[in-house]
């Protein structure tokens, strides 16, 4: 499904949109890089932003995110509380949404035996530290 459906689906996106870097994925893993220069990779958003530097994957992710229930955008902040409540019920307080998924799916990735090179690919890291920290090795 994931190379059939998802990565075509994607990889049409992107060549709409500018602000979409790269698209790889594994299996039903995809992940987008959300660039504000596809040559130079620079990231849409700065690692770690918060406030205004931080509004526009705020944006994207209300886009991506619809309430089934009502058929509109849920909000960053409905996202971000709801992610927080959950993480705090299972003892995981202060773990941010991006931080918890990202980290969640290298690990998982690891554990199911994903090569540690073919995951830094997937994630684009440079550097396999960063890969081992994101899949807390």
């Amino acid at each position: 499904m994931g190379a059939n459906v998802i990565g075509p689906a994607l990889a049409k996106l992107a060549d709409k949109h500018p602000s979409i870097g790269e698209v790889r994925g594994l299996g039903a893993f995809w992940g987008l890089d959300l660039v504000t220069n596809r040559e130079t990779r620079a990231p849409l958003v700065p690692y770690n932003a918060s406030g205004p530097a931080a509004q526009p994957m705020a944006d994207i992710a209300a886009a991506l995110f619809v309430n089934p229930n009502t058929d509109r955008r849920w909000t960053h902040c409905v996202l971000r509380d709801y992610w927080l409540r959950a993480a705090k019920s299972v003892g995981l307080e202060g773990v941010r949404l991006y931080e918890g998924t990202k980290h969640t799916m290298a690990t998982d990735a690891v554990r199911r035996g994903v090569a540690e090179r073919a995951l830094q690919a997937f994630l684009g890291h440079r550097d396999a530290r960063s890969t081992r920290r994101y899949a807390r090795l």
